[in-house]
């Protein structure tokens, strides 16, 4: 038997190949499934969740309208994401515990496809024009291929919808690694974060920093980020081309 910093014991015979830090995730909304949380039964707190999210658009000068006939995915969802109140659009939601998710919480009746799996290595048949990535990257196991697949999801003139937490207050221009075990592997600040989406094709078209007044946490950061022509591995591929045509010429 296990017990969470949430309090929840679970069995970890009924969790599987589950990581540890999932577990805890998971612990965190069985939490809340069974108990409420700020004076919200179950179902309101999942609804408020969803709004909340929702709401928060307006501060990267985005909002769901933007999303209707579009193609969407949210990467890391959890039960409560931007996705469900969606109209006139493709949702695919991802993450790898969504299928532990509709044992407590009813999705059924969610407009969403559901996907589970890590952001790291799921697949669709589609790229998509917009992809939302709230509070999600710092979680994942591998920050680096996560950003990747970002890049690789989304279409050429796609916007990546984007929030993490800044936990780095060292100044370090990298990303800074932690327990693979923890439930945020991952700190970053706001030059790290930058550094790492630059490296990876993506650009800033909005971005703010907030201080998360709800946790009282260290700040968000927002934003919306462009698909640039091209990241790094291409920009080497061009450049090999180029050394080849030039040494054709000679």
């Amino acid at each position: 038997m296990k017990k969470s910093q949430h309090g929840v014991i679970r069995d970890r015979t009924k969790t599987g190949s589950l990581k540890p830090k999932q577990i805890e995730e998971l612990d965190f909304w069985l939490n809340i499934s069974k108990n409420g949380i700020r004076g919200f039964s179950p179902k309101e707190w999942r609804i408020a969740h969803i709004h909340f999210k929702q709401y928060s658009l307006m501060y990267i000068n985005r909002s769901i309208s933007d999303l209707e006939t579009k193609v969407v995915v949210e990467v890391g969802c959890g039960p409560a994401g931007i996705l469900p109140y969606l109209n006139n659009a493709t949702a695919i939601g991802v993450d790898p515990l969504i299928d532990e998710y509709k044992k407590v919480w009813n999705l059924s009746d969610d407009k969403v496809k559901y996907i589970c799996s890590e952001i790291e290595t799921f697949e669709i048949d589609i790229q998509a024009d917009v992809v939302i990535c709230w509070n999600v990257l710092d979680h994942v196991s591998d920050i680096e291929l996560a950003t990747r697949k970002l890049f690789d999801t989304l279409k050429p003139d796609g916007e990546l919808w984007f929030m993490i937490n800044i936990e780095d207050s060292s100044g370090s221009r990298k990303v800074v690694k932690g327990s693979p075990d923890s439930a945020h592997p991952f700190r970053v600040n706001v030059v790290s974060i930058s550094r790492l989406m630059k490296k990876n094709g993506l650009f800033w078209k909005e971005k703010v920093l907030m201080k998360d007044c709800l946790n009282n946490r260290r700040p968000i950061l927002m934003g919306v980020l462009g698909k640039s022509i091209c990241n790094k591995e291409s920009q080497k591929k061009i450049l090999s081309k180029r050394k080849q045509l030039y040494s054709n010429l000679r």
